[in-house]
Protein backbone atom coordinates (compact mmCIF):
# COMPACT_ATOMS: atom_id res chain seq x y z
CA UNK A 1 0.00 0.00 0.00
CA UNK A 2 2.85 2.33 0.87
CA UNK A 3 4.50 1.56 -2.47
CA UNK A 4 1.30 2.43 -4.37
CA UNK A 5 1.00 5.73 -2.52
CA UNK A 6 4.61 6.68 -3.30
CA UNK A 7 4.19 5.73 -6.97
CA UNK A 8 0.94 7.72 -7.20
CA UNK A 9 2.54 10.81 -5.66
CA UNK A 10 5.55 10.45 -7.98
CA UNK A 11 3.30 10.17 -11.04
CA UNK A 12 1.27 13.18 -9.91
CA UNK A 13 4.44 15.24 -9.41
CA UNK A 14 5.67 14.22 -12.89
CA UNK A 15 2.37 15.18 -14.56
CA UNK A 16 2.30 18.55 -12.79
CA UNK A 17 5.92 19.18 -13.77
CA UNK A 18 5.36 18.25 -17.46
CA UNK A 19 2.32 20.50 -17.83
CA UNK A 20 4.23 23.45 -16.41
CA UNK A 21 6.82 23.14 -19.23
CA UNK A 22 4.29 24.36 -21.79
CA UNK A 23 5.47 27.90 -22.50
CA UNK A 24 3.02 29.30 -25.05
CA UNK A 25 -0.70 29.20 -25.64
CA UNK A 26 -0.42 27.13 -28.84
CA UNK A 27 2.56 24.99 -27.84
CA UNK A 28 2.00 21.23 -27.93
CA UNK A 29 1.81 19.29 -24.66
CA UNK A 30 5.12 17.53 -25.40
CA UNK A 31 7.53 18.26 -28.23
CA UNK A 32 11.02 16.98 -28.93
CA UNK A 33 11.71 19.97 -31.23
CA UNK A 34 12.41 23.55 -30.24
CA UNK A 35 10.06 26.35 -31.24
CA UNK A 36 12.53 27.51 -33.90
CA UNK A 37 12.74 23.99 -35.35
CA UNK A 38 8.92 23.66 -35.45
CA UNK A 39 8.68 26.99 -37.29
CA UNK A 40 11.39 26.11 -39.84
CA UNK A 41 10.25 25.80 -43.44
CA UNK A 42 8.52 27.91 -46.05
CA UNK A 43 5.29 29.68 -45.11
CA UNK A 44 2.99 31.37 -47.63
CA UNK A 45 0.70 34.22 -46.56
CA UNK A 46 -2.90 33.35 -47.45
CA UNK A 47 -4.75 36.31 -45.92
CA UNK A 48 -3.61 39.66 -44.61
CA UNK A 49 -5.02 43.06 -43.65
CA UNK A 50 -2.76 46.03 -43.02
CA UNK A 51 -3.43 49.61 -42.06
CA UNK A 52 -0.94 52.37 -41.38
CA UNK A 53 -1.08 56.09 -40.67
CA UNK A 54 1.85 58.42 -41.31
CA UNK A 55 2.09 62.08 -40.39
CA UNK A 56 4.74 64.01 -42.29
CA UNK A 57 5.62 66.92 -44.52
CA UNK A 58 4.83 67.09 -48.21
CA UNK A 59 5.88 69.78 -50.66
CA UNK A 60 3.28 71.48 -52.86
CA UNK A 61 4.17 73.75 -55.75
CA UNK A 62 3.09 77.37 -55.18
CA UNK A 63 2.57 79.11 -58.57
CA UNK A 64 2.67 82.54 -56.92
CA UNK A 65 6.22 82.14 -55.63
CA UNK A 66 7.39 79.45 -58.11
CA UNK A 67 8.66 77.26 -55.30
CA UNK A 68 7.58 74.26 -53.28
CA UNK A 69 6.00 75.04 -49.90
CA UNK A 70 6.09 72.50 -47.05
CA UNK A 71 2.73 71.51 -45.56
CA UNK A 72 1.74 68.92 -42.98
CA UNK A 73 -0.05 65.85 -44.32
CA UNK A 74 -1.65 62.67 -43.04
CA UNK A 75 -1.27 59.53 -45.18
CA UNK A 76 -3.46 56.47 -44.55
CA UNK A 77 -2.60 53.21 -46.34
CA UNK A 78 -4.99 50.26 -46.15
CA UNK A 79 -4.38 46.92 -47.87
CA UNK A 80 -6.27 43.65 -48.06
CA UNK A 81 -4.79 40.42 -49.40
CA UNK A 82 -7.10 37.43 -49.96
CA UNK A 83 -4.45 34.90 -51.02
CA UNK A 84 -4.56 35.85 -54.70
CA UNK A 85 -5.11 39.58 -55.13
CA UNK A 86 -3.80 42.54 -53.17
CA UNK A 87 -6.09 45.56 -53.11
CA UNK A 88 -5.55 48.81 -51.34
CA UNK A 89 -5.94 52.53 -51.07
CA UNK A 90 -3.70 55.38 -50.10
CA UNK A 91 -5.40 58.56 -48.90
CA UNK A 92 -3.38 61.71 -48.32
CA UNK A 93 -5.03 64.62 -46.49
CA UNK A 94 -3.54 68.09 -46.10
CA UNK A 95 -4.60 71.74 -46.20
CA UNK A 96 -4.45 71.54 -50.00
CA UNK A 97 -7.12 68.80 -50.08
CA UNK A 98 -7.56 65.04 -50.06
CA UNK A 99 -6.23 62.67 -52.69
CA UNK A 100 -6.97 58.94 -52.88
CA UNK A 101 -5.17 56.36 -55.02
CA UNK A 102 -6.34 52.76 -55.46
CA UNK A 103 -4.28 49.75 -56.43
CA UNK A 104 -5.02 46.21 -57.56
CA UNK A 105 -2.13 44.11 -58.96
CA UNK A 106 -2.77 41.12 -61.19
CA UNK A 107 -0.78 38.62 -59.11
CA UNK A 108 0.88 38.84 -55.73
CA UNK A 109 2.54 36.35 -53.40
CA UNK A 110 4.24 36.76 -50.05
CA UNK A 111 6.33 34.04 -48.41
CA UNK A 112 8.54 33.63 -45.36
CA UNK A 113 11.31 31.05 -45.23
CA UNK A 114 12.49 30.27 -41.69
CA UNK A 115 15.73 28.43 -40.90
CA UNK A 116 16.28 26.29 -37.79
CA UNK A 117 18.76 28.84 -36.41
CA UNK A 118 16.02 31.50 -36.29
CA UNK A 119 17.01 33.51 -39.37
CA UNK A 120 14.43 34.12 -42.08
CA UNK A 121 13.87 35.49 -45.57
CA UNK A 122 10.76 37.51 -46.51
CA UNK A 123 9.90 37.43 -50.24
CA UNK A 124 7.26 39.54 -51.97
CA UNK A 125 6.51 38.93 -55.65
CA UNK A 126 4.28 41.54 -57.27
CA UNK A 127 3.83 41.24 -61.04
CA UNK A 128 2.48 44.79 -61.29
CA UNK A 129 5.05 46.64 -59.16
CA UNK A 130 5.21 49.57 -61.60
CA UNK A 131 1.80 50.72 -60.31
CA UNK A 132 2.70 50.00 -56.70
CA UNK A 133 4.66 53.05 -55.59
CA UNK A 134 3.24 53.16 -52.06
CA UNK A 135 2.87 49.51 -51.07
CA UNK A 136 6.46 48.59 -50.30
CA UNK A 137 6.79 47.58 -46.66
CA UNK A 138 9.26 45.44 -44.80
Amino acid sequence: MKKLLVLSLGALALVVNLTSCKKGENDPFLSLSSRKARLAGEWTVTKETRSSVDYGTIYVFNPMTFQYDPIDAKTVIETLYDGTVLTGTQTQTSTSGTETDSYTPTTYTETYSFEKDGTFTHTVVNSDASRCNFFYWI
